[in-house]
């Protein structure tokens, strides 16, 4: 199964939802993107799409975008237990329109959340951001028609609906796991890390407990630590670092693990959930 235009188009995740479709997100530079018979036209740098693939005969169901008048990108894509696709991403445009609503960027990039219907359609969204570059990288659903997200942030303050975080104060982005349900943000957790860190991927386990990975960006070989609630991670001297962090289906945080070693590189991780075991997957350049 093809589909895309004249350009580039990028590909960031894909879900094979119960019934065996395929959903793919990403982004196009394309003029026109062509899915089937649903013809998406760029309006920016670049758009964020949502195409579905059927599981019976590889075809295309449909396609939807998202077409601001900048950068819009869609990086990861999940289904929560109300059957809605839940997406996360950013946009640089100075706003998005969802069914209909406006969604305006406060900043550099503003990270977003949307609903979908099951045939693409959109139902809803909820915009974030402040002065700088906010990004979600990573979206999945628990058993409650809610959705954890993975982000990160490098405005000073930043609002979530109801609750204001602060950066930390170091280089860069400070890393952001959120909780969001169709009425806004639920619950936030951010740690503590004078370097650039970020949020990742993430999943979720039967119990309703979220495993996230992210990265520590130091670029130097000197001392560094990240800490998560009252859980301090001694990292040691690597130029890049991944963590690991563990959290309630409320937010209380079970503990938290770094890569550890000197003046190395690892990044790129993901993760996933298999009962009780946890498998992460990183590059490690030695």
């Amino acid at each position: 199964t093809s589909f895309g235009g004249e350009l580039n188009e990028h590909v960031e995740d894909m879900l094979v939802d119960g019934s065996g479709n395929v959903v793919v997100v990403g982004s196009y530079d394309s003029p026109q993107f062509n899915a089937s018979t649903d013809i998406l036209t760029n309006a920016g740098s670049r758009d964020g799409f949502s195409v579905q693939i059927d599981a019976g005969n590889g075809a295309i169901d449909w396609g939807s975008s998202i077409n601001g008048a900048g950068f819009d990108n869609i990086t990861g894509v999940t289904k929560d237990t109300d059957g809605y696709f839940a997406y996360s991403g950013w946009t640089s445009s100075p706003s998005i329109t969802v069914n209909g609503t406006s969604l305006n960027n406060s900043g550099d990039t503003d990270f977003f959340v949307l609903w979908s219907h099951a045939n693409g359609t959109w139902h809803q969204g909820r915009i974030y951001g402040g002065s700088g570059q906010e990004q979600a990288h990573d979206i999945v659903a628990d058993q409650n028609g809610k959705v954890m997200i993975a982000a990160e942030f490098s405005s000073s303050t930043l609002t979530l609906d109801q609750t204001s975080i602060s950066h930390g104060g170091g280089t860069g982005s400070d890393s952001l796991v959120i909780r969001v349900a169709h009425a806004g943000v639920e619950w936030v957790r951010k740690p503590i890390c004078n370097e650039n860190d970020r949020a990742w991927k993430l999943d979720v386990d039967s119990a309703g407990n979220v495993f996230v990975v992210g990265e520590l960006m130091a670029n130097h070989s000197s001392y560094h630590s990240i800490t998560w609630g009252s859980i301090q991670i001694n990292g040691g001297y690597d130029y890049e670092s991944v963590y690991v962090v563990k959290f309630s289906n409320v937010g209380a945080i079970g503990w938290a693990l770094e890569t550890r070693y000197n003046s190395q590189h690892y990044s790129n991780p993901s993760i996933d959930v298999f009962g009780s075991k946890i498998l992460v997957g990183l590059v490690a350049d030695y």
